[in-house]
């Protein structure tokens, strides 16, 4: 076990400890349509009622761990989803600046089948940790896009007054030390 100081806190820490923080969202409840994205399911901001204050002792990472969105309009072949949040440093995918948080595989709906079900639903099981961009004090908002991962656009749903299922993302923040180094994944 090593131990570091930290730029607030001169003494040594022990790097085994940490916090987390679990939050769900719903793009139907306490949120608004982002910004040039006219379907609310495909992106929109959510207001936290209580703000996360960042400690500068540390370094914060998020990961999405469960996500649920509607798909009855992808039927012909399996749809890749990019989930994008904004609090994440800016990575580069394809030598594009990007705020994945997360790429969901292979999503198609066939209405006359079993096996394909509407919401997708799932638990994450292979998680990645990105980390929060260190600028960020002080998390009062929050805002997520879903994009079709070959052509950009938005992910699409039913407009009212045709049914539709919210998007439902839950996201773990984890606060680790100052020196953590990231490591890409892809």
């Amino acid at each position: 076990m090593s131990f570091y100081t930290s730029r607030s806190q001169p003494e040594p820490k022990n790097d085994e400890t940490y916090t987390t923080t679990e939050l769900y969202f719903n793009s139907q409840i306490g949120a608004i349509p982002l910004a040039g994205y006219t379907n609310i399911n495909a992106g929109f901001t959510v207001q936290l009622s209580n703000p996360i204050i960042l400690d500068i002792d540390h370094r914060y990472v998020i990961s999405l761990i469960k996500k649920s969105f509607d798909i009855s309009l992808y039927t012909l072949k399996n749809y890749t989803f990019d989930i994008q949040c904004d609090l994440i440093e800016y990575q580069y995918e394809n030598n594009q600046k990007n705020q994945l948080l997360y790429q969901a595989y292979d999503h198609e709906f066939d209405p006359a089948s079993p096996i394909y079900s509407n919401p997708s639903v799932s638990d994450i099981v292979n998680i990645h940790w990105k980390f929060i961009n260190p600028t960020q004090k002080i998390i009062s908002r929050i805002s997520f896009w879903i994009t079709d991962a070959i052509t950009g656009l938005p992910l699409n749903t039913p407009l009212p007054p045709t049914f539709s299922y919210p998007t439902k993302l839950c996201v773990l923040i984890k606060k680790v030390n100052t020196h953590v180094v990231a490591v890409s994944t892809y």
